[in-house]
């Protein structure tokens, strides 16, 4: 087994090279930025463990000038993780700062929870302090990069004190609802959600909004997939049936 274990992010893919040594390490590092401009992150795991993680300015393969070594980030939470009994069963060490929310953006439905951009309305929410390791975790939940991105934002906590947060946004045109075109949330989560309304006392009438919206969505996106698919079967039928394609295709000779 490796002493060292190098994952890189490229284009939305994670890939992972082994090293025995440090000088190993050093050497398959340079290596990567030298040759790989599509740097995403990097991360160095030891003995099973993330050390550190490095951020790159994406097109240019620099190194930017922070080096995040598993120090202590901020989490905004709008969704299920509200819920705290449930985001400490997936980060035991998250810790609460406090609840508050992200201007300019608006909750909704997409099977699951998300929030879009919206300059009239707030996303309520709560901030967890965490490890950058344990977040890297998190991701994992989340299905970052795939079906969310994480991004950095500012969030308006009680008090008026505002914090830097990490937070999960879903990749457009990568939601699971364009398999099924259903958009309302399972009932078990949706409660889940609500709980974590109540217990920070934001105001429930957000869900009920977003959930009916989710539900009229829901209606004509299903009906636009089923249009797509009748289109798509009409070529296909076409091209099985109508001669015309292979008359034309032999007329120029």
């Amino acid at each position: 087994m490796p002493k060292y274990k190098i994952k890189e992010l490229v284009d939305g893919r994670w890939y992972s090279h082994p090293a025995d040594s440090e000088q190993e390490l050093k050497f398959k590092l340079n290596m990567l930025m030298d040759v790989n401009p599509l740097l995403d992150d990097v991360l160095i795991v030891h003995k099973g463990k993330e050390i550190e993680a490095w951020d790159f300015v994406k097109g240019t393969g620099q190194k930017k000038k922070t080096k995040k070594k598993d120090k202590i980030v901020n989490y905004f939470a709008y969704g299920s993780n509200l819920h705290e009994p449930r985001m400490l069963e997936r980060i035991p060490s998250a810790k609460f700062v406090g609840k508050g929310y992200v201007l300019k953006s608006k909750f909704e439905f997409r099977k699951v929870a998300n929030v879009r951009s919206d300059k009239t309305s707030k996303a309520y929410g709560v901030v967890y302090s965490m490890t950058f390791s344990d977040l890297r975790v998190l991701d994992r939940y989340e299905g970052h990069p795939h079906l969310y991105k994480r991004s950095e934002t500012t969030v308006f906590l009680d008090g008026g004190k505002k914090v830097t947060a990490w937070i999960y946004i879903m990749v457009k045109d990568k939601a699971i609802v364009l398999r099924t075109g259903e958009l309302t949330p399972d009932q078990d989560y949706y409660n889940i959600i609500v709980s974590g309304y109540q217990a920070h006392g934001f105001p429930t009438k957000v869900l009920d909004v977003a959930y009916l919206e989710a539900k009229k969505k829901t209606v004509e996106t299903k009906k636009e997939i089923q249009r797509d698919r009748e289109k798509r079967l009409a070529r296909a039928r076409q091209s099985v049936h109508d001669p015309r394609g292979f008359s034309q295709k032999w007329s120029k000779w």
